[in-house]
């Protein structure tokens, strides 16, 4: 009797010349980080939702740190590195009195197979994750933190600070 691995194997060996190392397809992601939100939006609250997809973001700013830089454009301009490589729109920076304004445009406010409309809140709470790892990774003090200001269809925005 043949094992499941065995059939796997052969499988691998005999399927119809495909490569053996296949990269997922936007389409196939899309779907499974569909089935993602809906898991979330069915079996956690909204606060561990968005504790969840900030932690993402968070993830996401230590994988790509940014460079010590003592301008505020440049920083701006290592942010929309990133963003270009993701294809995630752009953001500008805005120094006030109490912080640094974020507006970030022309996110992916829409994903494919998002059909239950889940994905622009899950993005708004990775967008911040990102924001936020940044500046701490910059060396921002316990005290100050990213929030949600406002979110359009063409802009989100956050401040750092107080």
């Amino acid at each position: 009797m043949r094992s499941g691995t065995d059939r796997i194997e052969e499988h691998e060996r005999t399927d119809s010349g495909r490569s053996q190392s296949r990269t997922a397809d936007r389409k196939s992601l899309a779907v499974l980080f569909s089935l993602l939100l809906q898991e979330m939006r069915d079996n956690a609250s909204a606060e561990e939702a968005h504790g969840f997809f900030q932690a993402i973001g968070m993830r996401l700013a230590q994988s790509c740190p940014l460079p010590d830089v003592e301008r505020i454009d440049r920083l701006a301009g290592a942010m929309n590195e990133v963003w270009r490589a993701l294809d995630w729109g752009h953001v500008i920076l805005e120094p006030d009195d109490d912080g640094i304004g974020i507006v970030h445009f022309d996110a992916p406010v829409k994903m494919a197979e998002d059909d239950g409309g889940l994905w622009p809140s899950a993005l708004t709470s990775i967008l911040e994750g990102v924001y936020d790892g940044w500046f701490r990774g910059l060396g921002s003090g316990p005290k100050l933190q990213t929030t949600l200001k406002s979110r359009t269809a063409d802009r989100i925005e956050f401040h750092h600070g107080r």
